[in-house]
């Protein structure tokens, strides 16, 4: 079952396998490998990993410890799937959401709001003197002690660019759309099986906006 997420019980990599020439040489020169497609759009392993480990470090799930090794910890009973099993399946989907949005923006001509574009122009800037003040040696090596070997600004920047981007179309779009109450309760109605299920958390007629960006994140997440 090569392309199954259970051929292999865990998917960790030893530091000291990684502190050897081989091993390092062997683990980098898989991270431009592109492991999904949409459209023009494509997702390597680089950019994989940062959303993998926002995923992880934000961990939207009541029942999963972070500060613990995941693949000890299941995640599905039913199935002994671990949450190091299931957290590569998420992460994409994450990805996924972000190419739709963006996709539905350039459509619809979106244009960056200036102040959020100012910040993106200053970023790399602005985390460099963020790694200084917090001891690392460089920004490269600030975003791999975040998130894992071979993180990069440039994959980063894109992660950040690709989330903010969809986010604030999709509230520009949530505000600029008028849904009376009747409405929202019929269209409910109509979906409240579906909409049980969706998400990681129930979604009822009261659950507001699924999507809020007030303000850029410009700190790293550690």
């Amino acid at each position: 079952r090569p392309n199954d997420i259970f051929n292999k019980l865990s998917y960790s990599f030893s530091a000291e396998k990684l502190e050897t020439d081989g091993g390092k040489k062997s683990f980098l020169g898989k991270m431009d490998k592109v492991v999904a497609t949409m459209g023009e759009h494509q997702l390597d392993n680089r950019l994989l990993q940062v959303y993998y480990w926002r995923l992880v470090k934000s961990n939207p799930y009541t029942d999963m410890d972070s500060s613990k090794p995941l693949d000890s910890q299941i995640q599905d009973p039913e199935i002994g799937m671990t949450w190091q099993q299931y957290m590569p399946q998420e992460a994409p989907k994450m990805w996924k959401q972000d190419m739709i949005l963006t996709d539905m923006a350039t459509a619809a001509g979106f244009q960056m709001p200036e102040n959020y574009v100012a910040q993106f122009a200053s970023l790399e800037q602005d985390l460099t003197a963020q790694a200084t003040s917090n001891g690392y040696a460089s920004l490269e090596a600030m975003l791999e002690g975040v998130y894992g070997p071979g993180a990069n600004f440039q994959s980063y920047y894109q992660y950040l660019w690709n989330y903010y981007y969809g986010a604030l179309y999709y509230n520009q779009l949530v505000e600029n759309t008028e849904v009376t109450m009747p409405e929202l309760e019929a269209y409910y109605t109509a979906n409240e099986q579906s909409l049980a299920t969706a998400y990681e958390f129930p979604v009822s007629k009261d659950s507001g906006k699924l999507v809020d960006v007030r303000h850029i994140l410009i700190k790293v997440v550690g």
